[in-house]
């Protein structure tokens, strides 16, 4: 249809073709980030279609002038309910709690939101409610090696080697390559009195990742200074 009206209405096919061309990254084809799809992706398309739709009305009072006194109340009052809805969804966005919980219960099974608020919640002194929040995030994505490593760095922060050794091994069960979770179990293994574990995985951390050498070496005194005040 645009096609055919391309010379007699041009904003049409314009409004459509922006549309299309900058839908990319909603639809998959382009992925930029970590989102395949985000609602913020198609703010720039629906331009394209209130282009197209602002000057058809435009053309339809130019050729009808009786309507313009429908059209011009009609626009007043959509704009107001789309101001009333903005501020609405602007509230949302009043600080980091807000935003994260709204997406957990606006969506299902969301685990990175859960992730994220429970960093959150850990940073403002709330562990308890943190951990309940990681605990939903492994419940819904268990095979994430990512989130029961970081599950683990924060249970050792908060004094709870045990739990925090049970996510750090699961981690590694998960993905063996993870340097950071070897490095974080051999934080806890250390913290336990299990040196020479706690030695291996340290070892096996810096074969992964050479950039982890001088926290390695940090710890590895560490541990070597622990093992000399437990000797007679």
């Amino acid at each position: 249809m645009v096609i055919v009206l391309r010379r007699r209405r041009p904003w049409l096919i314009v409004g459509w073709l922006w549309f299309l061309g900058t839908m990319l990254p909603v639809i998959g084809l382009v992925q930029f980030g970590r989102q395949s799809m985000a609602d913020r992706y198609a703010y720039l398309p629906f331009i394209g279609l209130y282009i197209a739709i602002a000057w058809e009305l435009a053309a339809i009072v130019r050729h009808w002038p009786s309507l313009r006194f429908a059209v011009a109340p009609a626009a007043v009052i959509a704009l107001a309910a789309l101001t009333a809805r903005a501020h609405m969804q602007a509230s949302l966005w009043r600080d980091s709690r807000a935003l994260f919980q709204h997406a957990i219960d606006a969506t299902d099974r969301n685990w990175v939101m859960h992730r994220n608020l429970a960093g959150l919640l850990e940073a403002d002194g709330q562990a308890e409610e943190a951990f309940k929040h990681m605990d939903a995030a492994i419940a819904i994505f268990e095979r994430c090696a990512w989130l029961h490593d970081n599950y683990g760095a924060m249970l050792v922060k908060h004094e709870r080697p045990a739990e925090a050794q049970r996510q750090l091994q699961r981690a590694i069960e998960l993905d063996p390559q993870s340097a950071q979770a070897h490095l974080n179990l051999a934080v806890v293994l250390s913290i336990r009195r299990q040196y020479d574990e706690a030695m291996l995985h340290l070892e096996r951390a810096r074969q992964l990742d050479p950039t982890l050498a001088d926290r390695c070496d940090v710890l590895r005194v560490d541990i070597e200074n622990r093992r000399r005040s437990m000797r007679p």
